[in-house]
């Protein structure tokens, strides 16, 4: 019995020594308010959902980007000989005919790898995420609702991104 209560009280002593994540994103939220919020003074806590881990999206990554270049070749490609297809000889047909067909081909490999590696993109971890409600005056004077997503570094030190939530 000892043993289990000398157990319970260093759990307790470990869990209530450290800050939480969640308290320490509250307060540095709370200190950006401060300094943009119309009246600090009429600020009241609502709620905020539990911190989420934030990866890289593939829309972003070099090889999106990379890749968005070969693709937009491949289509300028093929429109190009689709419209010269519209106004040629007959002789020359056949040719833009088998060109159209390889540059469609293209296009479609493109396509293919483009989306095996959409698939199986893993981002990298850049931060977390949460939801903040709050209340306060707005610039009326009337107390408002306000809701935004902010987004914190991977030390949970710096607000990297604040985006508002409509209402």
């Amino acid at each position: 019995m000892k043993k289990l209560a000398l157990l319970a009280i260093t759990i307790l002593i470990v869990c209530s020594c450290g800050q939480s994540s969640e308290n320490k994103a509250r307060k540095i939220i709370e200190n950006h308010l401060q300094t943009t919020m119309n009246d600090w003074s009429s600020y009241e806590f609502v709620g905020m959902t539990p911190l989420d881990s934030v990866f890289t999206k593939f829309e972003e990554s070099d090889y999106m980007k990379e890749h968005r270049k070969k693709m937009l070749t491949a289509m300028v490609n093929t429109g190009d000989i689709k419209s010269k297809l519209r106004s040629c000889e007959k002789s020359v047909e056949s040719i833009l005919q088998d060109s159209l067909l390889y540059f469609q081909n293209i296009e479609d490999s493109l396509m293919d790898v483009f989306n095996v590696q959409r698939e199986s993109f893993k981002g990298d971890f850049i931060g977390y995420e949460t939801t903040f409600s709050f209340r306060g005056n707005n610039k009326l004077g009337a107390k408002v609702l306000s809701n935004i997503i902010v987004t914190f570094d991977k030390d949970l030190t710096v607000i990297t991104n604040v985006k508002e939530i409509d209402n």
